[in-house]
């Protein structure tokens, strides 16, 4: 499951980089920059070797003054076609109009286009038409000189058929070209006929022709009428020999030179403007005539069909689909595996991205040299894009991930700082209170002691007076005495209580009840006087509060005053505790209160449960902590409690849900073993 969770973002930015790419080149924004990268790979091929099977004849402006006019007349071409002819070439092609007589000569040249079988003329097919010399139109010697330049001007395509459909008139008139290569071929043995790969193509020999189609290559959407191939162009810029017009009528062409060879003849010079762009001009900025044009078409049909240069192939366009999917893939896969070893990304993507494009384009161009024709422009495009995203998502992971660990960071520091500052708040809260008390201990202990004298010695002085006789008067003084030295005690009682020298107020708890060792009573006394105590401030507990005790004690606890005195502290504040929970309750059948307690021979336990308000998990966790209050006051009742739990050994647990109630279990493991201590308080 990781491995595949690491492979969706390069998976992703992929798909989106190529599906970006793709999209755009579906709109034709692309077709320039690839037609400009094919012509790049004609122009990076290494020279072919002159193509000796074709031969140029030329009119130059030399020729045209040395004839004295132009076009040339009847005669004249006639001497001329006379003795190229008994040069015996295999064909020879006429890359002139000859649709009119020019006399002198007429009737010598048309007889002359009845005894050569090996002469092809040209003709223009509408929409600007042009006829062909009628002679050679009755024997169909002519083929279409129709030009099929790109958008940007560029001859890269050429007709076989400059019109394909079947019930036209002339859809059985080839291209120029092709029809001097028919011929060419047909003393090689080979004619043509249908393809065994598909029956709607050409095959001439081994070279089967298919169609060009409007998405080939890098075109998209371009005109595909008629019968036309991509042409494998020879590299300039010497691919045929070539000779002048007046050359071969003046006999200074060696003997046998246009032997078994095809010729063409046609215009060479400037004046006649017939220059056309090729895949070379962008980079010789030099035109080629329509002869070289001719020439180098006839020359890619036969040495197709002879075995010798393969025609340009193209791959299917789902094949290219898919190869730009896989690189740009790839690229965005390679850049996130290597994305924890480089510290500059932008490096690591740049140097990727370049890597990737240069394998790629030398793998292309190597499929070019074979005559494949692999587009590069939107592949490359795709390999640049993924790893400029890949790149950035890698960014954004190693933001993200700083952003987490600063985040963690800051949140364990925070956390720190509330626990300390938490703690700080505690400590100088206990500090302040226990200096509070301190000061008040001190300032009332002083009093009390010398109060304390005082009393014992008015109490020593009234005992021995009893062995005294006063008069009625003087004994009347000693009974009043008496009864203040009683006021005084009983007030003494009260301060020592405040000051933790005595347990309990008389008037609470009886101090003999406190001293006394049926610990089974004590408790539930303190249980009944605190209902009493509390029934004054809540109303409702005489008639809705429902009070459950349990006391199962078979043993009796030892001469251990002071914890029988923090015994009553725990059970009162746990009883009040539970009181003011169930005083939060407002429908008061539902109040009940539990209260059970066991012990052994050297345990005791104790468990308040009420159905009161309740606390949060929260709270719970704090409510034993000092100065943690529910209600407005200094919340340090559960937290002596617990101190006093502690001292003996004990434990106290909270067990607590909202709204449910809560329950105090309080434990005492062993009290047999425990000595009298009074340094708590």
């Amino acid at each position: 499951m990781r491995k595949i969770k690491e492979l969706f973002v390069p998976i992703t930015v992929g798909l989106l980089s190529s599906s970006l790419v793709l999209g755009v080149r579906a709109t034709g924004l692309l077709q320039l920059w690839e037609l400009a990268a094919y012509d790049r790979f004609f122009q990076a091929r290494p020279a072919s070797v002159i193509e000796d099977r074709v031969v140029l004849v030329g009119i130059s402006e030399e020729d045209v003054q040395k004839a004295q006019t132009y076009p040339f007349s009847d005669d004249l071409w006639a001497e001329f076609l006379q003795k190229l002819s008994t040069s015996q070439p295999r064909v020879m092609g006429l890359d002139i109009f000859r649709d009119q007589i020019v006399p002198p000569g007429g009737e010598n040249l048309e007889k002359l286009f009845r005894t050569l079988p090996n002469l092809i003329g040209i003709t223009k097919l509408p929409p600007a038409p042009v006829e062909p010399p009628a002679i050679l139109k009755e024997k169909a010697q002519y083929g279409d000189v129709s030009g099929s330049p790109d958008v940007d001007g560029v001859n890269r395509r050429a007709f076989l058929y400059p019109i394909s459909e079947i019930d036209h008139p002339h859809s059985e008139i080839p291209s120029f070209a092709l029809k001097l290569s028919y011929l060419y071929l047909k003393k090689e043995g080979i004619v043509p006929k249908n393809s065994s790969v598909n029956s709607n193509w050409l095959q001439l020999g081994v070279a089967h022709f298919r169609p060009f189609e409007p998405n080939d290559g890098g075109y998209v959407r371009a005109k595909a009428g008629g019968y036309r191939i991509l042409i494998n162009w020879r590299k300039p810029p010497q691919q045929f020999q070539e000779v002048q017009f007046f050359d071969v009528l003046d006999g200074k062409i060696p003997s046998g030179f246009f032997q078994d060879r095809l010729v063409i003849i046609g215009a060479s010079g400037l004046s006649f403007n017939d220059f056309h762009e090729t895949p070379f001009t962008a980079a010789s900025q030099q035109t080629v005539r329509g002869i070289d044009i001719h020439a180098q078409v006839a020359s890619s049909i036969i040495s197709a069909a002879l075995g010798e240069r393969s025609l340009i192939r193209v791959i299917p366009e789902f094949t290219e689909w898919i190869l730009t999917i896989v690189l740009a893939t790839a690229s965005a896969f390679v850049l996130w595996k290597w994305s924890s070893c480089p510290t500059h990304l932008v490096a690591a993507s740049v140097f990727l991205a370049c890597t990737f494009s240069i394998v790629f384009v030398l793998l292309c161009y190597l499929a070019f040299l074979g005559s494949w024709w692999i587009p590069v422009v939107p592949t490359l495009l795709a390999i640049w894009i993924a790893c400029t995203h890949t790149a950035y998502c890698i960014y954004s992971n190693r933001l993200k991930k700083i952003n987490d660990n600063l985040e963690k960071i800051v949140q364990e520091r925070t956390s720190d700082l509330k626990v300390a500052h938490s703690q700080i708040i505690k400590e100088e809260k206990l500090a302040i209170t226990q200096k509070l008390i301190d000061t008040l201990e001190q300032e009332m202990t002083s009093p009390a002691n010398n109060l304390e004298i005082v009393l014992h010695s008015i109490e020593k002085l009234n005992h021995l007076a009893k062995n005294f006789n006063f008069d009625p008067q003087q004994q009347e003084l000693r009974k009043s005495i008496t009864e203040q030295i009683q006021k005084s005690q009983k007030y003494w009682s009260r301060l020592n209580f405040i000051l933790g020298r005595q347990p309990l107020l008389q008037e609470r708890i009886p101090y003999e009840l406190v001293a006394d060792a049926n610990l089974d009573k004590l408790l539930e006394t303190t249980v009944k006087f605190n209902q009493k105590i509390l029934s004054y401030k809540y109303s409702w507990i005489k008639d809705g509060l429902s009070i459950y005790y349990s006391c199962r004690l078979n043993w009796q606890l030892s001469t251990d005053f002071n914890f029988r005195r923090y015994l009553v502290y725990i059970l009162s504040h746990l009883f009040e505790n539970a009181i003011e929970a169930l005083d939060a309750k407002k429908r008061l059948e539902q109040r009940w209160l539990k209260i059970w307690i066991t012990g052994g021979n050297t345990s005791l336990e104790i468990e308040i449960k009420d159905n009161g308000i309740g606390m949060t998990e929260s709270e719970t966790e704090q409510a034993c902590e000092p100065f943690f209050s529910q209600k407005k006051k200094l919340g340090l009742g559960l937290y002596l409690c617990q101190e006093i739990v502690k001292k003996y050994e004990g434990t106290m647990t909270i067990n607590s849900q909202k709204n449910l109630g809560t329950e105090i279990l309080v434990n005492f493991p062993a009290l047999g073993i425990m000595k009298s201590d009074n340094s708590f308080y």
